[in-house]
């Protein structure tokens, strides 16, 4: 497939004392160029705008499912058992994200569908089966060497319990039972890479929806056997999302085949694609990997941060990314045209929309987080007056960093136009140190939960201006007057907004302290 692209490859880049090549990550971005090329050629734009309506209506079913199963989870058990779960679940997820539903689909879904253009069905289905049976075998390794030294790494992992044998002791194993799940993401990933190949993206999108109703229907009928029911739930989810996007291969005639072979040139390429795409993902990913060590010190902090990042993500997710993936067609074809004054023109209306929908979702957090959080998890059970407080003061500091999280992706799908994977990865490498720095300094200074949801804003706000510091430089200025302008309208819309409906809860009888104090960590 590379060598189909007449394009000569990017210099290979220094990272970490290191030869790491990127050479075939634009492979990825030329795919996706490509399809949108192919489907202004053939007068086809409505597939792709039809499937980005259902991906972004997939994408906001799931954040709702992920909702009632965060309600769920929070009626049946406390916080302080909900620590240990949280903790031990992030290690699995987060290998998912960045091996499964990360690098192998950014690096998978080329290759298989230059695959079935050139070779057709059969010969697809059999890189597939390869692809799939290599992965198993690896991720079978991982899984292993995961349960065998989880009593190792996870008493290290959660310092913050080291007073409380109990909790490690149910962190390990929570840990070693729920390692499994990553083979079950990373099938399910192949799978959802063969579908989209096949240009169905329904089920695949869908599927999330699955994991939660998977989650949620274990907990519901069997929680009352204990907090070990979580890691079967997360086991129970991950097969459901998996089988449920089985029975769409056949309708596309894609078959499984018993064959292994690491010297197919396809499987080869597949992995030598992953290697750039894992590192690229893997700096974002550490911002996530520290989160527990620092919670652990503080009781309810693991459950505080999911819950509360959980809600920041609803206007990130439906927003943001739709808004930034819509935008990616448009900024790659004029920039290979050498439209500056388009591309221009492109990221501003970009920014304009990133701040039209998250300036009013941020003030929205700050004023009425304990209202949201009281009204979506406080539905009697477990989740109690501490934990609406904690979650709410987690939430107050997320919403700081809304309009970095959504104006990073945004910013982001400027440099996937230009073919430049450096920038992105070497900025997102000091936001993670610098979110490495705060967390360190409010750690042996405040030691808050809330303060690690300040540190990821502080850290994606420093990511997101140095992105459009040198997208400025590279277009020779964006329009920052009309950007200026645009903002000011909406904050200064926002704000009234915000203080009228503030006003009138006061009116009916919710205490002013609920709506517009600061967090008990900065007012004390």
């Amino acid at each position: 497939m590379v060598a189909a692209h007449s394009r000569s490859a990017p210099d290979p880049v220094m990272l970490f004392g290191g030869l790491v090549r990127f050479t075939r990550a634009e492979v990825c971005f030329e795919w996706f160029e490509t399809v949108w090329e192919q489907a202004v050629t053939q007068s086809d734009k409505r597939i792709l705008i039809k499937a980005s309506i259902v991906i972004m209506l997939a994408t906001l079913l799931s954040r709702v499912f992920g909702l009632v199963r965060m309600q769920v989870i929070n009626y049946h058990f406390p916080q302080e058992l909900l620590d240990p779960f949280w903790a031990a679940y992030k290690i699995p997820n987060t290998l998912r994200e960045l091996l499964a539903e990360g690098a192998l689909s950014v690096a998978f879904i080329p290759v298989f569908s230059a695959c079935l253009a050139k070779r057709g069905v059969e010969d697809a289905s059999l890189l597939a089966s390869r692809v799939l049976n290599a992965l198993v075998l690896v991720v079978l390794a991982v899984v292993g060497l995961g349960i065998l030294t989880a009593p190792l790494y996870m008493p290290v992992y959660v310092s913050g319990f080291s007073t409380d044998a109990v909790r490690v002791a149910l962190a390990v194993e929570l840990g070693q039972l729920m390692m499994p799940f990553l083979l079950l993401a990373s099938a399910g990933a192949v799978v959802m890479g063969v579908l989209n190949g096949r240009q169905h993206f329904a089920a695949p999108a869908f599927a999330p929806v699955m994991f939660s109703i998977g989650m949620i229907l274990t907990v519901w009928l069997f929680g009352d056997r204990g907090v070990y029911v979580l890691g079967w739930g997360v086991l129970a989810g991950g097969v459901l999302q998996l089988l449920f996007q089985l029975p769409f291969l056949r309708g596309h005639g894609i078959r499984y085949i018993p064959s292994l072979s690491l010297r197919d040139p396809g499987v080869r390429e597949v992995l030598g694609l992953m290697l750039p795409a894992a590192l690229a993902l893997g700096v974002v990913q550490l911002n996530q990997l520290f989160v527990p060590f620092f919670a652990s010190w503080n009781e309810g902090g693991m459950s505080a941060l999911q819950n509360a990042i959980l809600l920041v993500q609803m206007p990130q997710g439906v927003f943001a990314i739709a808004i930034s993936t819509a935008l990616l067609p448009g900024l790659s074809r004029q920039a290979s045209l050498g439209d500056m004054e388009g591309f221009r023109r492109g990221m501003a209306n970009g920014l304009a929309l990133v701040i039209f929908f998250m300036v009013p979702a941020a003030l929205f957090f700050v004023f009425f987080r304990v209202e949201i959080v009281d009204a979506i998890f406080n539905l009697g059970g477990k989740f109690d007056a501490k934990a609406v407080q904690a979650t709410a003061e987690s939430l107050y500091w997320y919403s700081l960093g809304l309009i970095g999280m959504g104006g990073t992706v945004l910013a982001n799908r400027f440099f996937y136009g230009m073919r430049d994977t450096r920038t992105p990865l070497l900025v997102a490498l000091a936001s993670v140190l610098v979110n490495i720095l705060c967390n360190v300094l409010f750690h042996l200074t405040i030691r808050d939960t809330a303060m690690i949801a300040l540190a990821n804003s502080i850290a994606v706000t420093v990511n997101f201006i140095l992105l459009m510091a040198i997208i400025s430089r590279r277009t020779g200025g964006l329009d920052w007057s009309l950007i200026g302008r645009e903002s000011a309208k909406i904050l200064i819309a926002a704000s009234v907004m915000s203080v009228a409906v503030a006003a009138v809860s006061a009116l009916f009888g919710i205490p002013e302290t609920r709506t517009v104090s600061l967090p008990s960590c900065v007012s004390a």
